[in-house]
């Protein structure tokens, strides 16, 4: 992690997560909030074990942002973990299932590029696509514009998250 985006805005107020285990009412209404605070232009932060770790030292020191995409990941690592077995959380990715949470499992939070996002839309990756470090932008990207397909188009600007 190179940058220090972290500290640079207020954290959103709420989270919605991705996958089987989140009702369509509940995609909708995310979603919706985002859109209409956005316009569609996201902020995607990747959270893997690195990106974790620093997010951790940032919330010790006070980081709300920091804070907030933590309890963004914990709450989606509730759901994946509570899910029933017949409707499990599914990879961003792939049609692949998200049933158990260990500490190699790769998140992405989704927010309103905006000064003041209220919302967030937490989603995950399965073992196989969360390996390949490199490419889990641009594997978000796909995967979120197959379930969102009226965000903006999306442009990785650097790998280690940002505006989509």
């Amino acid at each position: 992690m190179t940058d220090n985006r972290y500290t640079t805005r207020p954290a959103p107020r709420q989270a919605r997560f991705a996958g089987r285990a989140m009702t369509a009412n509940e995609w909708r209404e995310g979603i919706g909030q985002i859109q209409g605070e956005s316009g569609g232009l996201l902020d995607v932060t990747i959270i893997d074990k690195v990106t974790g770790s620093a997010l951790l030292a940032a919330a010790a020191l006070g980081d709300r942002e920091a804070s907030a995409l933590l309890q963004a990941v914990a709450q989606a690592a509730k759901r994946i973990q509570q899910a029933p077995r017949q409707a499990p959380a599914l990879c961003v990715c792939c049609p692949r299932p998200v049933k158990r949470i260990t500490a190699g499992t790769v998140f992405g939070v989704a927010v309103a590029a905006s000064p003041d996002p209220t919302g967030a839309v937490a989603f995950v990756f399965c073992e196989q696509c969360g390996d390949d470090r490199a490419s889990l932008l641009n594997k978000a990207a796909v995967g979120l514009r197959r379930i969102w397909p009226d965000i903006r188009p999306i442009d990785i600007t650097h790998q280690d998250g940002g505006r989509a």
